[in-house]
């Protein structure tokens, strides 16, 4: 029961991120200078497609005769983290501009569409089979499903680390800049 809650809260936050998303596209179609706009819109929808797979997961963990294909859950889940990884430093550096962005980007895409290779090739998950399991959270039953990744896919964490903690630098220095309307901005990658 609680499950379907969660899953409930899920697919709220992924309609008002899809909502989002349609707003800075359709902002970015308006003004094509503001490029900001269309990667800020894209990286929302990403994570938008992201949440709902998450509820989609969440689903199949609470009624695990539906059928629905794990495997492609678990690679569509992973495809869209990683993603929208780049999408957000992207944003961050034309929302700071940064001079000569794709120094940076060029970089970062590469190893990104490493990790999709490596998704689409079926290295990303490790053998083990996908296990069911229940968790308490704040007093609720959760089903969850739980898959394990390959060591080659470690790297990725590191560089989610590397991008956040360069995020959160580029709208800081934005920020205090006097540029105050990255503020939300800047509360949102902390």
């Amino acid at each position: 029961m609680h499950t379907l809650i969660f899953i409930g809260i899920l697919l709220s936050v992924c309609m008002a991120a899809l909502g989002l998303a349609a707003f800075f596209i359709r902002a970015w179609m308006r003004r094509r200078s503001d490029s900001e706009y269309f990667l800020f819109g894209l990286l929302t929808l990403c994570l938008a497609t992201h949440t709902a797979l998450m509820a989609l997961g969440y689903y199949k963990a609470a009624f695990p005769t539906v059928e629905l294909s794990v495997p492609l859950l678990a690679d569509g889940l992973a495809l869209t983290s990683k993603v929208a990884l780049p999408l957000l430093l992207h944003f961050a550096v034309r929302y700071a501009r940064v001079e000569r962005p794709w120094r940076i980007m060029l970089p970062v895409y590469l190893v990104t569409a490493g990790f999709v290779a490596l998704i689409i090739g079926g290295g990303w998950w490790a053998a083990v089979p996908s296990v069911f399991t229940t968790q308490r959270v704040l007093g609720m039953e959760i089903h969850q499903l739980a898959v394990r990744v390959t060591p080659f896919a470690y790297p990725f964490y590191v560089l989610v680390v590397v991008v956040v903690v360069a995020v959160i630098g580029l709208l800081g220095r934005v920020v205090l800049r006097g540029r105050r309307e990255g503020t939300m901005a800047l509360v949102g990658a902390i």
